[in-house]
């Protein structure tokens, strides 16, 4: 599936956020298998991809999907627990940053 950049989120394709990182999971960790790499490592490398494949903290469809991604990495044991606590206060603390300038934007028109 092609896929294309924005400048607001991570490539946009027809799946959704968590299905998406996900799949950059699984094409990092099959391509390292594939070249003999041990599971650790390779699942080193795909959570590495899912990570990268999250959405930009910049909109607020891309905090909740952001959101998602992160709460799925946890489940699955992509990402680890406290990282996972750390990405999450990240985008509550991006919410909040883009709540106050949405407030900002209002007080000047």
């Amino acid at each position: 599936m092609a896929a294309t950049t924005t400048s607001d989120s991570a490539p946009t394709t027809a799946l959704d956020p968590v299905q998406y990182c996900s799949e950059a999971f699984n094409v990092a960790y099959l391509a390292e298998r594939e070249k003999g790499v041990c599971n650790y490592d390779a699942t080193k490398t795909g959570a590495n991809a899912y990570r990268r494949a999250m959405p930009r903290l910049t909109t607020y469809a891309n905090i909740r999907d952001f959101i998602a991604c992160v709460t799925h990495g946890m489940v699955c044991h992509v990402i680890p627990n406290d990282d996972g606590t750390k990405l999450l206060y990240a985008s509550q603390v991006a919410l909040t940053s883009l709540r106050a300038e949405r407030k900002s934007d209002l007080k000047t028109t």
